[in-house]
């Protein structure tokens, strides 16, 4: 296994239900500081078997998105491709506040390890809240086949 790659395992710990593969950062660094992946994010397999313990990977899955193809062919075939454009635009932004709506809840509700979180909209943009929220086919995790593996849960 590659160290930059997250294994998924088991419940009982003894198995790998799956990998996911992640990339290294790619840019140059001043010195001292590190290309990162997100397996970083994770308790290495060793430490994990040492102290005893369980770490966690949390995903969901949304979109809001369904439905518009019937239309995006319909402004196409009309030769409106500012129409067709626009609507796809106007759901890829809604997927993203969308997402950004659910990572709140999972750091402020579900999960709850940052229940007093109070961002501004700057804090937001630049990304000052506790946790990451990657997603397959950014750079991070390039590879947007390795969402088919979600279904196996």
């Amino acid at each position: 296994m590659n160290h930059d790659d997250v294994e998924v395992l088991s419940e009982d710990g003894k198995n790998v239900k799956c990998t996911f593969h992640t990339i290294r950062q790619q840019t140059k660094k001043p010195a001292g500081q590190h290309n990162i992946a997100l397996a970083d994010f994770i308790k290495p397999k060793e430490v994990a078997n040492k102290d005893n313990a369980t770490d966690y990977v949390g995903a969901f899955a949304l979109t809001t998105g369904i439905g518009i193809d019937e239309h995006v062919k319909r402004f196409e075939k009309d030769h409106d491709d500012y129409s067709a454009i626009m609507l796809k635009a106007i759901a890829d932004r809604l997927a993203e506040a969308f997402a950004e709506l659910m990572h709140k809840k999972v750091r402020t509700e579900i999960w709850a390890y940052a229940k007093n979180e109070t961002l501004s909209n700057e804090d937001l943009i630049k990304e000052e809240y506790a946790g990451i929220r990657p997603a397959p086919g950014y750079p991070a995790q390039p590879d947007h086949t390795e969402k088919l593996q979600f279904g196996n849960y």
